[in-house]
């Protein structure tokens, strides 16, 4: 039996806990159903209070999404690449082997917040549409790139007007697996947070990502940063019991 990452699940069945209900009202001349103004101040509300250790949550939330993308493709033993900033080069990538998504999704339902894909799956973690944006909680932009069946599609991700916005750069030829790739330039001064997020997200996952060329694991689990600029390891303090 495939173990889970370690997250708060849902109830079974219950994905979206939400209070439905039923009131007979009567004895009002008129009704009217309260909403709310999609702008720049919501989104900011709804981004705000859902992240607080935005480095973490980014691991978390995207490392989530990588994992349950190859578990419905079939290939959730395989670890998905991730690309920890460090000083050398402060960005922040991840690549999972799933199925992607397709054109009309990203233009018409990847920055709709609460729009999801795992409603009806129980075996997912986050149903609620606002974790793929959890990026721009830290930086303005990001880069997709959707790699099906021998096209790659490319795509900006950005804030306009405190808004998300989704850009299609274009299309191109491919010899890459499918899946999906993130990208985004990260402020230097969350690169040590990233690193000693990464214990507390990924120690439960039934396999370790690979961390590239950056960073490692040596055999007593620590996580270390190979400093392109000097001669030597800096073995950050966090412990990946993988």
């Amino acid at each position: 039996m495939t173990r889970q990452p370690s997250r708060t699940k849902l109830p079974k069945s219950m994905k979206q806990y939400t209070k439905n209900n039923k009131i007979e009202a009567s004895g009002f001349q008129e009704t009217q159903k309260m909403s709310y103004k999609v702008c720049a101040k919501s989104f900011q509300i709804i981004i705000s209070s859902i992240y607080k250790n935005k480095e973490r949550v980014i691991l978390s939330e995207t490392g989530q999404n990588a994992f349950d993308a190859q578990r419905l493709a079939g290939r959730e033993n395989l670890p998905f690449k991730i690309h920890l900033p460090c000083n050398m080069e402060p960005h922040y990538s991840i690549r999972d082997f799933g199925d992607s998504m397709d054109h009309d999704f990203m233009m018409n339902k990847y920055t709709r917040v609460f729009e999801s894909t795992k409603d009806q799956d129980d075996d997912s973690d986050g149903s609620y549409g606002v974790g793929r944006l959890s990026v721009l909680s830290l930086t303005d932009s990001y880069t997709l790139s959707c790699f099906q069946n021998g096209k790659c599609r490319n795509y900006m991700v950005f804030m306009d007007g405190g808004e998300p916005h989704v850009g299609y750069v274009g299309e191109e030829d491919t010899t890459e697996e499918n899946g999906t790739e993130i990208h985004a330039a990260i402020p230097r001064f969350s690169i040590n947070s990233f690193t000693q997020s990464a214990r507390s997200v990924f120690d439960h996952y039934p396999v370790a990502p690979d961390f590239g060329e950056n960073f490692t694991l040596d055999k007593k689990g620590y996580l270390v940063a190979k400093q392109l600029n000097t001669l030597f390891f800096i073995i950050i303090k966090t412990r990946l019991n993988f």
